[in-house]
């Protein structure tokens, strides 16, 4: 085979000699690259000609064994070769975008009647689905090996444009498959592009917004950078993140944006900081820009913040954006904020507020805790909203609503205070309620019963006192008991509930301090 020239590899750290020799993996890249090539022109035959068949399945089956491991061979090479496999892969789409369409297969119509002219855009539209779709799959396969220095800045921002243009084109099919997968790549790009795709971004937002004819895509363009990577762990890193978060402030301070379109900033922004809210500052780098932008942003939406669908939206960005900020920040606005979360009566937004305190929660008991007695009567004025007392009150998601944001409160609370969490709140809702009352037909009861079920799993004898772990093993039997006098007469979800209640029982005989076991 003559030796080829690699377009695009420079920056792949090989010499100048090693560019000129055909080596042995040469050999295995170009049989990769023929490899995929054959294999795809069969998969887009194969997907044309048959409109039944669904992007989404077409590549799980055991008849895509061969070509998955075509994408597993090219992304071992991608870790070399990074930048010939990518333009590779961009001059393999380019050309399958210029096939005209009377080249392509028709598919099969089943004797239907269908016209010659209402034929061509089906076929079309499916060409061009699967091609975008094997594209990008493969792209998202080999950009695994992407480093900071790897990738060419040309090839770089050829995969941008495709993946934005994706964003703006007009799709009869409802599928959102292609901009999912887009704003995937884009995600991965992120990582060590974050400047280049959020500057791209913002331009084609602008162009959008300033553009009659193309508003109504600023919406698919914010959506598509719902997976990028921002982090602040260096000097680096933490500029071009906060240059980003600079410009996405004004969006905010647009008047302009308003409706669906602004709740999906807020969403996706959620989305984009929420890894940032388990990060420490680093003792070496500078936080009070980052810190200064982020206290803008949270006063800001904290002002706006008035109607109920703006809520919904805006309670987790603004508590995203309080685990985002330095100590005295978190504590200064932390009971403000959580507060008014549980104190919420609104059917509509307490699920969702609840979910909100919980993350709050987390993170102050994790992050940023203060002194024990603080975070005691921090604690107490959570549980007595949240888990009233003696159940003079109901809690506020009813019996066919989803008791999971309770467990998960509980769950947090027991992670570091594991006694505070039996006393003051498990064996109270277990209690709970009128004695006449069936054991766990209440909301109350099964919240209380699931979580004691897997917190009682999970824990070791040494996080306990001995006080607590003595009520643990007690409280085994009445949980089981309850558990056995539960009938068949109940709503299926609570005999659900009982049922893996019951199984994790059994599994409660390996932690039993005093011997008590659980029958």
């Amino acid at each position: 085979m003559a030796s080829k020239p690699r377009a695009g590899s420079s920056s792949s750290g090989n010499s100048e000699t090693d560019a000129k020799t055909v080596l042995p993996a040469d050999h295995l890249m170009f049989r990769l690259l023929g490899d995929f090539k054959e294999h795809t022109k069969v998969k887009i035959d194969i997907f044309i000609r048959d409109d039944k068949i669904r992007i989404e399945d077409f590549f799980d089956g055991s008849d895509a064994k061969t070509f998955n491991n075509v994408l597993e061979g090219l992304s071992e090479v991608s870790k070399y070769y990074l930048n010939l496999i990518a333009n590779a892969l961009l001059q393999w789409r380019s050309s399958q975008h210029v096939i005209p369409a009377k080249s392509i297969s028709k598919p099969k119509l089943d004797g239907s009647d269908t016209k010659k002219d209402s034929i061509t855009p089906l076929v079309d539209e499916r060409y061009k689905l699967i091609v975008d779709y094997i594209f990008c799959i493969s792209l998202l396969t080999i950009l695994n090996s992407l480093t900071k220095h790897n990738l060419n800045d040309q090839i770089g921002t050829q995969i941008e444009s495709i993946c934005f243009d994706n964003f703006k084109l007009e799709r009869r099919a409802a599928s959102p498959i292609i901009p999912d997968l887009c704003a995937s790549i884009l995600g991965q790009l992120s990582k060590y592009r974050l400047r280049s795709v959020s500057t791209r971004f913002f331009k084609e937002f602008q162009l959008c917004q300033s553009t009659n004819t193309l508003k109504a895509k600023a919406l698919p363009i914010v959506q598509g950078i719902r997976f990028f990577k921002v982090k602040i762990s260096s000097n680096n890193k933490l500029k071009q993140s906060l240059e980003f978060l600079s410009s996405y402030l004004e969006f905010f301070k647009n008047s302009r944006i308003k409706g669906d379109l602004r709740r999906a900033i807020c969403e996706v922004l959620a989305s984009i900081l929420r890894p940032l809210t388990e990060e420490k500052f680093a003792p070496d780098v500078l936080y009070a820009d980052w810190v200064n932008c982020v206290k803008e942003m949270y006063d800001f939406i904290s002002r706006k913040t008035k109607k109920t669908k703006d809520i919904l939206t805006s309670y987790p960005l603004l508590t995203i954006l309080l685990c985002c900020g330095d100590k005295d920040f978190f504590i200064k606005n932390f009971w403000g904020l959580m507060d008014s979360f549980i104190k919420i009566k609104d059917k509509q937004i307490r699920p969702f507020s609840l979910e909100s305190s919980q993350y709050l929660l987390e993170c102050y008991l994790s992050k940023y805790s203060e002194q024990p007695e603080e975070v005691h009567e921090r604690l107490h004025q959570v549980v007595s909203h949240v888990f009233p007392t003696g159940h003079s009150k109901k809690l506020t998601i009813g019996t066919n609503d989803s008791l999971d944001v309770f467990i998960d409160i509980i769950c947090v609370i027991g992670n570091s205070r594991i006694d505070f969490a039996f006393e003051k709140i498990i064996f109270d809702l277990l209690r709970g309620g009128d004695p006449k009352d069936i054991y766990i037909t209440t909301p109350e009861h099964l919240a209380g019963t699931r979580q004691h079920v897997w917190t009682v799993v999970a824990v070791e004898p040494d996080q306990t006192t001995q006080r607590t772990a003595r009520k643990v093993a007690s409280t085994r039997r009445i949980v089981y008991r309850a558990a056995q006098d539960c009938h068949l007469g109940h709503s299926h979800r609570l005999s659900s509930q009982v049922d893996c209640c019951r199984t994790r029982l059994h599994a409660l005989q390996v932690f039993d301090p005093f011997g008590q076991g659980c029958m």
